[in-house]
This record gives structure tokens, C-alpha cells and sequence, in this order.
């Protein structure tokens, strides 16, 4: 019987190779994860891509004075204050002062005092968007002087963005993706000691935090280039508060807790995450 155990020992080694590589011959078994990748690969066209080749944008923001009295036609319905409102922000920039030309007076409010000595409307007007967003920063406003009878603009200075200055692409990132994005960053604030500024200090956001995403909106940043950004509340937890933010810039507490009343308002660029600004929620002294 021995001259066959060579021959068995192969049988058997050769019976294992099969059982281990599988049967050539046989058909492939498709692999159970095929159909997860292949779902997979089918998802990617739906991510959302984001062209940054052309952002941000400069935008030169506008300062301007009147040049000669403009006579406004005023439509008669209402008070004389929003006659003179709305005949300042006509949707056909013609009918406005040519300095206003290039105003976007969507959103616009206004109120009105009269000068009694000068038989004048006194008019300040703020415009609080842009291209049909909030416009965080800058501040649009227009004062105007507007004669009795005629109604003529005798006086006239206003700051904004001149419209259709630029077209920027939609948010690449939400509300909560920025939120997520915030724990790590540092955030600087101004230390103060009976009202005197004593330098700068810093707080690292903390998971604990608690984080508020806001409004999208645009803003022009300090080099003059518009954004779309997302404004964020931050607020520490009172567990992470310490001496040196409650004597800062940073405390805005009026009630008897530490709670929703320390940190600051960021503006986080919606398109690429990055941090753009931040602004003190109170003033300290």
C-alpha cells in the first residue's frame, strides 16, 4: 500500500487548492460589496462642486455727494416722509437722483424729521441687503435734505455698494457644515481694566460651546473684496468662561448666569469655510 501514498498525498493537496482558489471552470461569484461601490460611484455626480477661480470679487464701494438740486416726483399716496422714501428708491434709476443711479434700493427703510428754520425734510435712509441678501458689512445709508414745495433734493450723501458690481457662486457650504467646522478656532478679543483697553487674548472654541449658525448674507472684507458669507454666534459654556473673557469685549451677560451671554459673532466665507471677520456682540465700557 505504499507505493500509493504519493499519489493519495497529490489527490489530497490538489483537493485543497481547488477548495481554497475555487473551481477555475466554474462562474465568477459576484462579490457582495460590488453593489455598495457601485452605488457609491453612482452618488459622486450629485456632490456639489465649487468653482473659487473668479472669488471673491472687488467691489470698490461708492461715496458720494449731490452735485446739482434733483426734483423728485412724489406719487401722493400716504405720508410725505415715505412719498419722498419711495420716490428716492423708484426702481427706475432715472427717477432718482443720478447719484443714486447705481444704488440697490431693495429693502430699503427711511425715516424723516423736518427742519423747521431750513423748511427742509431731513431723510436717512439704510439699505440693509445687497443682490438680494443681507449686507453685513459695509453699512449702506443715504442722508438727503428734500426742499417744501417743489419736493427737491437740495442735499444729498450716501455710502453703498454699487449694484450688479459682481456675481459670486452659491454657498458650497451650509449652516451646520460651518457650525461643525468652528470647535479648534481661536477666537481674539480685546482685555479690558475699568474701561482701559489692556491688549489681546485669545479662546480656542471648545466642543461644549455652544454654536449658532445665522444668516447667509454678503460682506466686503477689509482688502475690499465681497464674500458670501454665514454669520455664526459662538457662546461659551459658562464652564469655559474665565476672569480674562468676562473682562473683555467678549461679555455681554446682563442676568444672573453665564449662560448664551459670552462670545462673538464670526462671519465664516460660505464658499471656501474660511474665516472672514468677527464682531463684538456688546460694548464693555
Amino acid at each position: 500500500m505504499s507505493k500509493y501514498l504519493p499519489c493519495l498525498s497529490s489527490l489530497v493537496s490538489s483537493l485543497l487548492l481547488t477548495a481554497a482558489c475555487g473551481d477555475s471552470s466554474s462562474p465568477a461569484q459576484p462579490d457582495a460589496a460590488q453593489p455598495d461601490a457601485a452605488q457609491s460611484d453612482a452618488a459622486e455626480p450629485d456632490a456639489r462642486t465649487c468653482d473659487t477661480s473668479n472669488y471673491p470679487q472687488a467691489v470698490q464701494a461708492l461715496s458720494v455727494d449731490l452735485q446739482d438740486p434733483f426734483a423728485l416726483t412724489l406719487d401722493g399716496n400716504g405720508s410725505r416722509c415715505d412719498q419722498i422714501g419711495r420716490a428716492l428708491t423708484d426702481p427706475d434709476p432715472t427717477k432718482r437722483p443720478p447719484e443714486l443711479a447705481e444704488l440697490d434700493p431693495t429693502g430699503a427703510t427711511w425715516t424723516c424729521s423736518h427742519d423747521d428754520l431750513l423748511d427742509r425734510e431731513i431723510v436717512r435712509m439704510r439699505v440693509p441687503q445687497y443682490a438680494g441678501l443681507p449686507l453685513f458689512a459695509p453699512t449702506q445709508e443715504v442722508l438727503a435734505h428734500v426742499s417744501a414745495d417743489p419736493a427737491t433734493v437740495v442735499f444729498l450723501h450716501g455710502d453703498f455698494l454699487p449694484a450688479n458690481a459682481a456675481s459670486l457662486p452659491d454657498a458650497c457650504l451650509d449652516g451646520d457644515q460651518i457650525g461643525a467646522s468652528l470647535p479648534g478656532h481661536t477666537l481674539t478679543y480685546t482685555r479690558f481694566a475699568l474701561c482701559l483697553p489692556q491688549g489681546e487674548g485669545t479662546y480656542d472654541v471648545a466642543s461644549d460651546d455652544v454654536i449658532e449658525p445665522g444668516e447667509e448674507g454678503y460682506l466686503l472684507d477689509r482688502e475690499g473684496m465681497l464674500r458670501r458669507v454665514r454669520e455664526v454666534d459662538v457662546y461659551l459654556h459658562p464652564d469655559n468662561v474665565s476672569d480674562d473673557t468676562i473682562n473683555s469685549d467678549m461679555y455681554c451677560c446682563s442676568g444672573r448666569t453665564l449662560e448664551h451671554c459670552v462670545g462673538q459673532r464670526l462671519y465664516i466665507d460660505a464658499v471656501t469655510g474660511e474665516y472672514v471677520d468677527a464682531t463684538s456682540r456688546c460694548h464693555t465700557c
